[in-house]
């Protein structure tokens, strides 16, 4: 969650068009996430959840080529070290958080990401269990640590029993 100054919904979504322009040459796919997408009345950062061009699994690191030159342009302010997430400074002084999950996860950590994180705990984290699996390393897993492949929102949904829910409605609370 943002400690920063909040700006409203339509100036944000401006911005994260503008950052998606710049990413989405480099990558596989790349979805706006977080209150944004839930299109709240204001926006204290952007959440981007993203496939970059080259793979996770390759030996390569993931800051390579174009997505490094379009991530590089905007500074550094905190990371993970399997390099799956960073966060950046926007010209404009906005926080970006940017996540690269594996292929197989990218529906569960888009979900996860759009939020609200009490919705995620308590709507998406309880069906999933409920369903048999857990969360580990930004992937579903059965209880054998297998893998179980949720590349879209909806083929999670669908995986874990749950009816969809539009992002704006994400929500938990009165």
């Amino acid at each position: 969650m943002s400690t920063g100054p909040r700006i409203p919904l339509a100036e944000a979504l401006d911005i994260a068009a503008n950052t998606l322009a710049i990413l989405r040459p480099h990558c596989h796919k790349a979805d706006l996430a977080g209150s944004g997408r839930r299109q709240r009345p204001t926006i204290g950062d952007l959440e981007i959840v993203c496939l970059p061009d080259r793979s996770p699994l390759e030996s390569t690191p993931l800051f390579a080529g174009g997505f490094a030159q379009a991530v590089g342009q905007w500074p550094g302010l905190k990371g993970a070290p399997d390099g799956r997430y960073t966060q950046r400074l926007l010209s404009c002084g906005l926080k970006l958080d940017l996540f690269m999950p594996h292929p197989d996860g990218y529906g569960l950590v888009l979900a996860i990401r759009t939020g609200s994180a009490d919705w995620s705990h308590l709507r998406l984290a309880t069906a999933w269990k409920r369903a048999g699996f857990h969360s580990e390393g930004g992937l579903l897993r059965r209880e054998d640590g297998s893998i179980v492949p949720c590349r879209t929102e909806r083929e999670l949904f669908d995986t874990i029993g749950l009816k969809w829910v539009e992002p704006q409605d994400r929500e938990v609370g009165p």
